[in-house]
């Protein structure tokens, strides 16, 4: 893993929080083939199957992306996927747990990708009804 110095909840915690999130989605994936991604200071990202489980490090950061996945679900339907839950939140001492449905395809790279296709992506946003 990643050697910084960002918070991190005991390992214990997380692969049991992690492992309650995956089984409520029907998942019953050993922890030795997780791949774990510890590349920010408010999360880490677990990716199994086909989810990414975003776990907040601090409480603080559990409320925000709740929060954040809220918006994320109740948005319309889009041209395109985002990433919505597949699971109900979880929350162990504190710690939150998000699943949600990996997307497809790779990130692009800064100024990279169709003007054209960012321009619809743009518009799709721009016309979400926001009551």
């Amino acid at each position: 893993m990643a050697e910084h110095q960002f918070v991190r909840p005991d390992q214990g915690l997380l692969d049991g929080l992690v492992a309650d999130v995956l089984n409520s989605a029907g998942i019953n994936e050993p922890p030795t083939s997780w791949t774990w991604i510890e590349s920010g200071s408010s999360h880490i990202v677990v990716l199994a199957a086909d989810l990414a489980i975003r776990v907040a490090r601090t409480p603080a950061t559990g409320a925000t992306t709740l929060r954040a996945q809220q918006l994320v679900d109740a948005l319309p339907p889009l041209p395109f996927e985002v990433p919505r839950s597949r699971t109900g939140p979880r929350t162990v001492e504190g710690i939150t747990a998000i699943a949600s449905q990996r997307l497809a395809g790779e990130a692009h790279h800064p100024g990279s990708g169709s003007v054209r296709q960012l321009k619809l992506l743009v518009d799709a946003i721009h016309a979400v009804p926001l009551d």
